[in-house]
């Protein structure tokens, strides 16, 4: 009887050819990660795999692609971007609801339709 395969028995070794700085950056960024080079480098191949196949937008993968820190950076810069701003989520869907109905209002009068059944009045 076969014994269920390990782990060490179902992955497969790779070996690739990089430059000494790619490599210095895989490091880097695995240290940043706290994961050995080798566990980083799977994670960017099953990442990058994924994505491929996901059609993920070039600003999501490249989000994706930065660090902890670097995100937790620009997310800060972000928040201080819009401090001046004195209103909240709810007051902008509000305003965002009324702009919505006054362009249907508007696109209703320039077609003769009636917004309630969509019929010419």
């Amino acid at each position: 009887m076969e014994s269920p395969p390990t782990l060490e028995r179902a992955m497969s070794e790779l070996l690739l050819e990089i430059t000494p700085e790619l490599e210095r950056r895989l490091e880097e960024q695995a240290r940043q990660r706290g994961l050995s080079a080798s566990d980083y480098a799977r994670e960017l191949v099953e990442t990058g795999l994924t994505e491929s196949t996901e059609a993920v937008p070039p600003n999501v993968a490249a989000w994706r692609a930065l660090s902890q820190e670097e995100r937790r950076r620009r997310l800060k810069v972000a928040r201080g971007s819009l401090a001046h701003l004195s209103w909240g989520v709810d007051e902008f869907l509000r305003a965002k609801h009324e702009d919505t109905e006054r362009e249907e209002a508007r696109w209703e009068r320039r077609h003769g339709v009636s917004s309630a059944r969509g019929e010419a009045p």
